[in-house]
């Protein structure tokens, strides 16, 4: 295929035709005699030369746009090997006597270049590969493969493969045996509430072990257990700090891993007002958990809640609209449930109160607008690696599916566009109805090609320009493992740019945890007002674009009930077996998140932020006639997850507080306090963030339990030892820049693969403008000789 470098300059090819048209005609050909004949002669003489030089000039135009093709060029390297290897800590579980046979024998055979990529507790191995890559490299890694520091490990593995590096890595087999221990579950929580806390034992090696768990010095668990194992237990918890200690009782090569400390503060029962004109079935949920006070009405002063529910209260109930908005404003919560007194049929329809829900009146007829949707499909290089740990599918495969799943979910009416992207955005399909388009962009799409890196806020922004003057519901939905944490802050940047515009970005993580940056993802979708779907959920993209028209809604009760975004702090754990029998009719505000749907699309609980505060809308009733089934075990947590993130940070209305996170060895360990008066600690400066709000740094160098200001804070071992083993996942990461895994005996295989390896293939261009210049040259002697012999054939 012929490409055109310079193509504007072929744009001159009319104006110099036109000019030398006028040159030809009146100055560059003169005959003698004013006869007829030789007027014939003049004419005829002058159309060929016009046509001679306008081809002429045509091929001198054509050589200056420079016409070139590609071409693949293979080119000879001189075999060389740069070893990375791995002198952590962790990595002292393996056979350092074979990486020392390995590192001589090919050292006997080919040059070799050796360079350590981690040391001690700290393994940044991306950060070494970004220092020591500089192109066409040959590189074997002989490492265990955990990186807990810097750049990620899969990013510098397609930046090698951008630079035409290629890294291997050996598979070794540990020598020593390790058991690491730790804890997973709630740092805050509130009184009388039972906590589920997860004990994880990750073992290197055939292991038996004594696992003792114990809260404020009681056991809770005591286990004899071999191998990886992960123990769960509940506990609750009065209010003050709670130190769990984990432990496991072996002989093994890192002892300080085999303790895991952790630190829960339990807070006071959140004070809740709950506004119902009746008893509530709600009012014994409500004793329970929270700090209640009910009222039939609402209160003049609400200042000391930290969330009001409204209990199906009509738009002139709820009392002055301007109380309940500062309120929000200054950081609190709300909860409006639905019933035969709210929302439709409570006059909330254009009312000051509807400003604060996130939800407004719709009608039942009413049919949701069409949907204009942009698919953008992630085809940067590391697409290519496996889906799944084992799985026969790589990324790749499963976006082009996805994609065109998402088409399947869409209606006809609907108008698609599809951008494929990697450091730059393509166009693989402009904005307009699927209808008729479907099968050309199935092609499209399964034809595309993955490379290059991954650049996400330049397909984000490309995508919101083509939304911008659209109608209706304008919506990307983004379909990728995510990106260079340095595109990060753009990324959100060009999030927040496209809601401004009315643009809802949905976003779809697409491959395994260590290459897909979920909690990345996930921020995107709530910055977009969107939703985040793991690729098994993307069935529920037809929940979001096929509305309720009339005549397809469900007809009869019960209406079951849909999680629509299923990593909402809400939603996020809770499976509902629930269904209602009525609800009320609204439509989620375009900033708002719905998180539990209908199956047939009507929003049953749909958030937003409201200033610094949190309002949600049940809209369905309060198990009173329609929604009894909510209120049974397993589905009911829905409800109480709501109202806990109406409620948010629980330390919020507290005039004097002191936050400090748990920490591994080597972090500093940050106190946060709010407090009129700065704090005073023996040897700890406090600096001032804001009105009211101080913070400091501390450090230690050992691990366990520690107190500031009286407030404990757990102290855990080095993250080194706490990732031990292999990482099962390298050997999908070293395909992301063509490598291989290889066993430490195999020479020969590592020595041809960095043979081969040397055989650099090069994308060159080829120009063919010397071809044209030639093609000019030629014409032009041609035209002249022709000339001349005319010229003395007729004045002989």
């Amino acid at each position: 295929m012929i490409y055109i470098k310079y193509p504007i300059v072929l744009a001159a090819f009319a104006p110099v035709l036109a000019l030398l048209f006028f040159v030809v005609r009146r100055e560059f050909v003169k005959i003698k005699g004013k006869d007829e004949k030789e007027l014939k002669r003049r004419d005829l003489a002058r159309k060929y030369v016009f046509i001679s030089r306008a081809l002429i000039f045509l091929l001198l135009l054509g050589a200056l746009a420079v016409p070139f093709t590609i071409k693949e060029v293979t080119v000879q390297g001189t075999p060389k090997l740069k070893i990375f290897v791995d002198n952590s800590r962790s990595f002292e579980l393996f056979d350092n006597a074979a990486v020392s046979k390995l590192q001589s024998e090919l050292e006997n055979q080919i040059p070799v270049v050796t360079r350590v990529v981690a040391e001690g507790n700290e393994s940044a191995i991306g950060d070494s590969l970004l220092s020591n890559i500089q192109g066409n490299d040959n590189v074997l890694l002989i490492s265990d493969g955990n990186n807990n520091k810097g750049r990620s490990l899969g990013d510098m593995m397609l930046f090698a493969n951008m630079l035409n590096a290629t890294i291997n890595a050996v598979e070794l087999s540990p020598v020593n045996k390790d058991a690491a221990v730790y804890i997973k579950g709630p740092a805050k929580t509130t009184d009388d509430v039972e906590n589920k806390f997860e004990v994880f034992v990750n073992s290197v090696g055939e292991l038996e072990y004594n696992l003792l768990v114990t809260v404020d010095g009681d056991a809770v668990l005591s286990r004899k257990l071999s191998g990886s194992q992960k123990v769960e237990f509940s506990k609750t918890l009065p209010v003050g700090y709670h130190k769990i200690l984990a432990q496991i009782v072996v002989e093994d090569y890192f002892p300080e891993n085999n303790a895991f400390y952790k630190v829960v503060k339990v807070e006071p029962k959140p004070k809740v007002l709950f506004v119902s004109k009746t008893t509530s079935p709600y009012n014994e949920m409500m004793r329970k958990l929270y700090d209640s006070d009910f009222e039939t009405a609402m209160p003049p002063d609400i200042k000391k809640y930290s969330a009001v529910v409204l209990n199906n209260m009509g738009a002139n109930d709820v009392g002055k609209v301007d109380t309940l908005s500062s309120y929000l404003v200054d950081g609190n919560g709300m909860v409006v449930i639905g019933g035969q007194s709210s929302f439709d049929k409570g006059n909330y329809k254009e009312s000051l109160f509807e400003t604060l829900l996130p939800v407004k009146v719709g009608e039942k007829e009413e049919k949701r607008q069409e949907a204009a949707v942009v698919i953008l499909i992630d085809i940067a290089g590391d697409t290519s690696a496996s889906f799944r740990g084992g799985s026969l599918y790589t990324k790749e495969d499963v976006e082009k599916a996805l994609a065109i799943s998402i088409m399947d979910n869409l209606r006809g009416s609907d108008r698609v566009a599809v951008l494929a992207f990697n450091n730059d955005v393509y166009e693989v399909s402009e904005l307009s109805r699927l209808a008729g388009k479907r099968e050309e962009l199935v092609d499209k799409i399964s034809s595309l090609n993955f490379f290059g890196g991954t650049f996400i806020p330049g397909a984000i922004e490309d995508s919101s320009k083509i939304l911008r003057n659209e109608y209706g519901n304008k919506n990307i939905i983004l379909i990728t493992d995510g990106g260079s944490p340095t595109n990060y802050e753009y990324a959100r940047k060009f999030t927040k740019d496209a809601t401004f515009t009315g643009v809802t970005l949905h976003t779809i993580g697409v491959g395994v945890d260590l290459q897909t940056d979920v909690k990345f993802l996930k921020e995107l979708a709530e910055l977009g007002n969107g939703a985040y779907f793991e690729p098994s959920e993307v069935q529920r993209v037809k929940i979001l674009f096929q509305g309720y028209e009339k005549g397809k809604e469900d007809e009869k009760p019960p209406f079951y009930l849909d999680v629509l975004n299923s990593h909402h702090f809400i939603t996020e754990d809770v499976k509902l077996t629930a269904g209602i029998s009525g609800f009320n009719t609204v439509i989620p505000k375009g900033s708002a998140n719905s998180l539990v749907v209908t199956s047939s699309n009507r929003p049953v609980i749909t958030v937003w932020r409201y200033g610094l505060g949190r309002a949600a809308a049940i809209t369905t009733d309060d198990g009173t006639s329609w929604a009894g089934e909510m209120l049974t075990k397993g589905n009911s947590v829905i409800l109480t997850k709501t109202i806990n993130w109406a409620i948010g940070d629980l330390s919020r209305n507290k005039e004097y507080d002191v936050d400090i996170q748990d920490v591994y060895l080597g972090e500093p360990i940050i106190i946060n306090v709010k407090s009129e008066k700065r704090p005073v600690y023996a040897g700890i400066k406090f600096s001032k963030l804001d009105e009211n709000l101080y913070t400091a740094t501390a450090t230690t160098t050992q691990q366990g339990f520690y107190d500031f200001l009286e407030t404990p804070v757990a102290v855990n071992y080095n993250k080194e030892v706490g990732s031990v083993g292999f990482n099962p996942e390298l050997s999908n990461l070293v395909r992301l820049s063509k490598g291989r895994m290889f066993s430490p005996d195999d020479i020969g295989g590592i020595i041809e693969k960095v043979k081969q390896d040397s055989k650099r293939t090069k994308i060159e261009s080829v120009s063919y403008s010397w071809v044209l210049l030639l093609a000019a040259l030629f014409l032009f002697l041609a035209e002249v000789g022709i000339r001349r012999l005319y010229e003395n054939k007729i004045y002989k």
